[in-house]
């Protein structure tokens, strides 16, 4: 039963957010869930319960999201590791000059400078 709510939640959202895209939406539904269970993803209550109310509200000025973060589930001492993530600017106001860094044990090891994230040019419709 939880796919036909997913998807009503969906065609809610996009009904509020008309030039929203897919991917935009997945991350809407996916961020705006009320976390069951262990914190964060888990195999029984995956993102959680779905939120219309959360999901359907304005969206903040800034906001940013790292999201579909691959990473390996483990490292040993002396890998190399590849990490691949995307930042998504998910509020109302593009973003100039975005320091993304990556601590390991709060020692620097990379960064790097977005200099531009436009905003998903959303426009909330009533």
């Amino acid at each position: 039963m939880a796919c036909p709510h997913a998807t009503g939640l969906a065609a809610l959202i996009w009904s509020r957010f008309p030039n929203a895209t897919r991917d935009w939406i997945t991350v809407r539904l996916k961020t705006t869930t009320d976390d069951l269970g262990e914190t964060g993803f888990d195999i029984k209550y995956g993102y959680g319960r779905i939120n219309a109310q959360k999901a359907t509200e304005s969206l903040p000025n800034h906001d940013l999201l790292i999201f579909d973060l691959k990473k390996p589930r483990y490292i040993q001492p002396d890998d190399i590791v590849h990490h691949n993530f995307t930042v998504v600017n998910v509020g109302m106001k593009d973003e100039h000059i975005v320091s993304v860094q990556f601590l390991v044990n709060e020692t620097l090891m990379d960064s790097r400078l977005l200099e531009n994230l436009e905003s998903c040019n959303l426009s909330l419709t009533n």
